[in-house]
């Protein structure tokens, strides 16, 4: 006869739930294991260590309890690593809620009883707020805070749970509307934790932060820089990625001459040319770099790619993945639209690029090759072909591409794998069994004059056989409309 669950060993029962929470991704829900804790007190024992490991995207009332539970067990505030949170629209909700019972008759029973327990919930938050020791000095005071918390907003919840956790590694926010007013309190959360601007509580917040994302999820909305600026300060921080960034040209204050941030992601942004030079002279240890430029509607200003080249020299001694792709060319003079040689990178070992950046387009040529401008460290090359509809690549792309696999030997000794991506090559018979599939073995030939991409693929494929490079076509299809 076979025994249930609870039938287990607690040693085993522990065991098959920590299974369960560690197969759960950082970005997906806890609900299996909240369904497996409201079963009995023997399982909720068990499962609730383990559902305080990361909170994500908590309803109003999840956060909540989540904050009263980690201050009441200081344990389990030691064990959320991750947290995610995002600007909901029930916020103004609450507040509409909170203007009718202002409003309203208050003589009930039941009225009382409500108005009762927000007292004691409320009283709970600002408590939980006071005991952080914030200082005044930060952009909004104690009655800011308190305003806050009385509407029940979200995001000022959400910044006490994150300065409540001691051993935090890793955020993320999303932002459906302006991002302005609504993460001021996450923006005051990080300035509390960087010893630049507030010497005195250095350290005692978010100490092993490592890891922020930071996204804008509406198009027609940006992140200013000053919503992230802070973040550069965080001694702990290795990885930045923020989408919608909008930067014009800016001073550090205070000044900021080293940052311990190793990958930035800037996607969609738009950034001024002088405002790279000031971010990259800070980025001392810079390793992984990507960038795509948002639409040029929701900017002041985006960075010629001239301008973007010439500074991501200062960050060369360092970086050793570069990502950049998604830029509309040809509406300026055409030598802003060449990014410039990497050959003297000395660690750059990955490199994703549109192949115009580098080698130009059908109408403005680059007067070096295309293996001329790589860097010799290379290991791993992804080209992405005719992004932009209104600018044609050269006729010889393809040929370039292949001249730098028959120079592997020699020049570029470490590359092992090519992806060469497309968004308009049509997907032919031949085209489609060239994706995904490692090629070994065919014979090398060279590619002379060869004006159709299929053909060029096929030969390059050939040529990735033999010089033992994995080769991947990705073909997609875009709408340009």
């Amino acid at each position: 006869m076979m025994g249930s669950l609870l039938d287990l060993v607690p040693d085993i029962l522990t065991e098959i739930v920590r299974a369960l929470s560690e197969d759960i991704s950082l970005a997906a829900s806890d609900k299996d294991l909240y369904r497996l804790a409201l079963t009995c007190r023997q399982l909720f024992r068990i499962t609730e260590p383990f559902l305080y490991t990361k909170l994500v995207f908590p309803d109003l009332r999840q956060a909540k309890q989540f904050l009263r539970t980690i201050l009441e067990k200081p344990t389990y505030a030691a064990k959320v690593k991750y947290l995610a949170l995002e600007q909901r629209d029930e916020d103004q909700d609450y507040e509409d809620e909170e203007e009718e019972h202002d409003d309203g008759n208050d003589d009930g029973e039941d009225t009382r009883g409500i108005n009762t327990m927000e007292a004691k919930e409320l009283a709970q938050l600002v408590e939980a707020y006071d005991n952080l020791g914030l200082p005044e000095n930060i952009d909004s005071g104690r009655d800011d805070w308190i305003s806050a918390l009385r509407h029940q907003t979200n995001l000022a919840i959400g910044a006490i749970i994150a300065l409540s956790l001691p051993n935090l590694e890793s955020i993320q926010m999303e932002f459906p509307d302006s991002v302005e007013d609504s993460s001021k309190f996450i923006c005051q959360a990080i300035q509390a934790a960087t010893p630049q601007n507030l010497p005195s509580v250095a350290g005692r917040f978010l100490s092993n932060l490592r890891e922020v994302r930071y996204f804008q999820t509406a198009l027609e909305y940006i992140i200013p820089l000053n919503e992230i600026r802070s973040y550069f300060y965080l001694p702990s921080l290795r990885t930045l990625e923020v989408n919608h960034l909008s930067a014009d040209a800016f001073t550090w204050s205070p000044p900021l001459t080293s940052c311990n941030i190793e990958t930035l992601s800037l996607l969609s942004a738009g950034v001024e040319n002088e405002a790279w030079g000031v971010i990259f002279r800070s980025m001392t240890n810079l390793k992984h770099l990507s960038y795509s430029p948002g639409n040029a509607r929701h900017f002041n200003s985006i960075s010629a790619v001239s301008a973007l080249g010439e500074n991501l020299t200062l960050v060369k001694s360092t970086l050793e993945t570069l990502h950049m792709s998604d830029f509309y060319l040809g509406f300026g003079p055409p030598e802003d639209d060449f990014l410039g040689s990497l050959n003297d990178f000395p660690r750059l070992e990955r490199l994703s690029i549109q192949i115009a950046l580098l080698i130009g387009s059908a109408e403005c040529k680059a007067e070096k090759a295309l293996w001329e401008m790589l860097p010799r460290p290379l290991e791993d090359l992804e080209i992405y072909l005719e992004h932009d509809h209104d600018v044609e690549d050269r006729e010889d792309v393809i040929e370039q591409v292949a001249e730098v696999v028959l120079r592997r030997e020699s020049h570029f000794p470490g590359l092992r794998r090519l992806v060469v991506r497309s968004r308009r090559l049509q997907e032919t018979g031949r085209a489609a069994e060239l994706q995904e599939i490692q090629f070994p073995g065919l014979r090398s030939r060279l590619i002379r004059s060869r004006r159709e991409q299929e053909t060029g693929l096929a030969a390059l494929q050939e040529i990735c056989m033999v010089k033992d490079v994995f080769f991947k076509l990705w073909l997609s299809v875009v709408d340009y409309q």
